[in-house]
């Protein structure tokens, strides 16, 4: 089964580059939509909180690493 966006990012805390700081946010954050499914939610709930540039770049970064890991899942028996 596929791992959710929210899941997969909390497991990114530990790296050293703004998807990590990102994760160190969501995990700090009780609004966070963890049920959102879609990118343009999470872009407006980062908007909506003020977020800079750059985590609005992060979130999108951390969006297309997660789809590619869940395409690589996908093609694996």
């Amino acid at each position: 089964m596929r791992q959710s966006f929210t899941t997969w990012l909390l497991e990114q805390t530990g790296r050293d580059d703004p998807v990590g700081d990102l994760a160190g946010d969501v995990a700090r954050d009780p609004d966070w939509p963890a049920s959102g499914r879609g990118l343009r939610r999470l872009v407006l709930h980062l908007q909506a909180c003020g977020a800079c540039p750059g985590a609005l770049e992060a979130l999108k970064q951390a969006w297309n690493e997660w789809r590619q890991e869940v395409a690589r899942e996908q093609v694996l028996p």
